[in-house]
């Protein structure tokens, strides 16, 4: 499989760009290339190389993705939460223990699928706005993240909405 074509999939699949691809997301796309593809192929973890090489994940990272003990069963949630890497170690745990309170209503697809809301595409991305952040207490900044902003010949890096900001934010509250 094309490397760039690896990589192109994991920002479809998980939204953003290529800095915000994790460790974790670069398994989960090799979990499902084993499960999908009969053929395995020579170089089919080179985004992996790409990736760590442009400086996308930690030094403790992995140097290679066969350097991964491969583990069979789900994961905890601490572990779910921990590959989107965030930075505010109190939010990481408030969300750990929020993902282990609902662990026993939810099926293990959907504790993954709120782990990747809250984690990735909630505090994440708060992280990433808003560097330095420690705290939910969030300023009113009075815009609305859903509309657009403005764009014109003058102001060409006018603010965008975010992906599927309504329903990301009906499902962390």
């Amino acid at each position: 499989m094309n490397t760039r074509y690896q990589i192109a999939m994991l920002m479809v699949a998980k939204g953003g760009g290529v800095r915000d691809i994790t460790v974790g997301d670069c398994l989960e796309l090799r979990e499902t290339e084993a499960r999908v593809h009969v053929h395995a192929g020579s170089g089919r973890s080179l985004f992996y190389n790409w990736l760590r090489q442009l400086g996308n994940f930690p030094t403790e990272a992995p140097t290679t993705l066969r350097d991964v003990s491969r583990h069979s069963g789900q994961v905890s949630a601490a572990e779910l939460v921990d590959r989107h890497q965030l930075r505010c170690r109190p939010v990481r745990d408030l969300i750990v223990d929020d993902l282990t309170e609902r662990q026993p209503s939810l099926d293990h697809n959907s504790l993954e699928d709120l782990s990747r809301t809250l984690a990735r595409h909630f505090w994440a991305d708060l992280e990433r706005h808003h560097p330095g952040i420690g705290s939910l207490r969030l300023a009113s900044t009075g815009r609305n993240d859903a509309a657009p902003g403005p764009r014109s010949a003058d102001c060409p890096t006018a603010p965008q909405p975010r992906p599927r900001v309504l329903e990301r934010t009906a499902s962390t509250r």
